[in-house]
């Protein structure tokens, strides 16, 4: 009998931790949060999204967080079908590689870094792209 649960709490950790490992072994987190303000990055290229809620994976939510999105070929952003990455009012989810100070503003060469969390990798949203 306790051997059964043992097992089964054994089958129940490795289906919960399983994504989080593979995560893990890219170097990414999982995130998720509703786009609320979004600034082109004019020095490197991309969007700099700011979520609120922001879930930056590890089982916390805080109130507010940014991350950047940087789609192919200028960095390794991969957006799914609907393509409506960072319009305010959609939620979004993916993962990131955890690299902070990847977004920056100005004119060449007095550029300056937004904090973030990191780079997007890949991100889906709520809107259908018809």
């Amino acid at each position: 009998m306790l051997r059964s649960k043992l097992l089964i709490l054994f089958a129940l950790l490795i289906i919960v931790w399983a994504p989080t490992i593979s995560f893990a072994a890219l170097g990414t987190l999982p995130f998720a949060g509703l786009v609320t303000f979004v600034v082109p990055c004019t020095c490197t290229g991309g969007l700099w999204i700011q979520f609120s809620p922001f879930y930056p994976g590890g089982g916390i939510l805080l109130p507010i967080g940014a991350l950047t999105f940087r789609p192919i070929p200028i960095g390794p952003s991969i957006p799914y079908a609907d393509l409506f990455v960072g319009v305010i009012g959609t939620l979004h989810a993916g993962d990131y590689f955890p690299t902070p100070g990847t977004c920056w503003i100005g004119e060449p060469p007095f550029c300056a870094p937004l904090p973030d969390f990191g780079v997007i990798f890949q991100v889906g949203t709520n809107r259908l792209g018809f």
